[in-house]
């Protein structure tokens, strides 16, 4: 059973680095931008294409692979000046150094992240590296300010109706409250 998971992986991870070689090869030989729709600019796909794919790298435990993918997608989601993009691979680093163990690091990230994610109106974004960026804080020593974040990103998940987000942030101010020492509220 094991070598029949393990081979529907490995021609998953072998599909996907197929993809995105042909992605490189088309952004690379065509002159094709967005013009008529970021969906248009093979470069735009293969951003997009590296960073979901880095998320899936960090969930398996592959950081370095993951990391480089993330900063080839944020790289070019900055050629192309597209802000509200820029967010998702921001993140993405930013999650890899909070589980690297280097939090000044992490907390720089994701605090760019975020901010970007302001600035353009990207709920979504601030809905998914808000909380983390209240645990970074957190484990930086303000619990202040994480539970601030936390509370600001329960709120915006509640605008969104997702059980996910909900549940992770009950679950981080329930923990900044045990930071605190503040047991009934935690409960």
């Amino acid at each position: 059973m094991d070598n029949e998971v393990g081979g529907k992986e490995f021609a998953e991870h072998s599909q996907i680095f197929l993809g995105i070689g042909l992605l490189r090869e088309a952004s690379s030989a065509l002159a094709v931008d967005n013009t008529y729709s970021a969906y248009s600019d093979s470069g735009y796909q293969l951003a997009f294409a590296l960073f979901r794919y880095a998320i899936r790298l960090i969930d398996a435990g592959e950081y370095g692979v993951a990391e480089r993918l993330s900063a080839e997608s944020l790289a070019l989601f900055r050629r192309r000046e597209n802000r509200d993009y820029i967010v998702a691979p921001l993140g993405n680093l930013g999650r890899l150094a909070l589980l690297r163990g280097d939090l000044a690091q992490a907390r720089l990230l994701l605090q760019e992240a975020v901010a970007t994610a302001r600035s353009v109106g990207n709920v979504l974004g601030l809905i998914d590296w808000l909380p983390r960026l209240g645990v970074v804080t957190l484990y930086g020593g303000d619990a202040a300010e994480a539970q601030r974040l936390l509370q600001e990103s329960l709120e915006l998940s509640r605008t969104i109706s997702s059980p996910m987000y909900l549940a992770w942030n009950y679950t981080y101010l329930a923990e900044t409250a045990l930071w605190q020492g503040d047991h009934e509220q935690a409960g």
